[in-house]
């Protein structure tokens, strides 16, 4: 059985792709977030999933807006799924 400690360092960065659209303004805090992971060391398929977390709105005086995702688990094929710890 494959771990995420022996797949990925603690560390190492994830590329990934957000499968669907979020917004402050149509995502609620705690909504499901699902990430394709693309060309990584996980098996082919391989999806972070987690939740949205946090964001602010950008002004229009100061300061870009920015959004918190946090991933607690990888899902990788065929649905196995291991506890990691990982924020965007």
């Amino acid at each position: 059985m494959l771990s995420a400690q022996k797949l990925i360092p603690a560390g190492s960065l994830i590329k990934c792709r957000v499968a669907e659209k979020i917004s402050s303004k149509v995502t609620d805090i705690g909504d499901p977030v699902v990430c394709d992971v693309s060309r990584s060391q996980l098996p082919y398929g391989s999806r972070l999933l987690g939740a949205f977390q946090e964001y602010k709105d950008p002004s229009h005086l100061m300061g870009k807006g920015w959004m918190q995702l946090v991933f607690d688990r990888i899902l990788m094929p065929p649905n196995r799924a291991t506890s990691i710890s990982a924020k965007v």
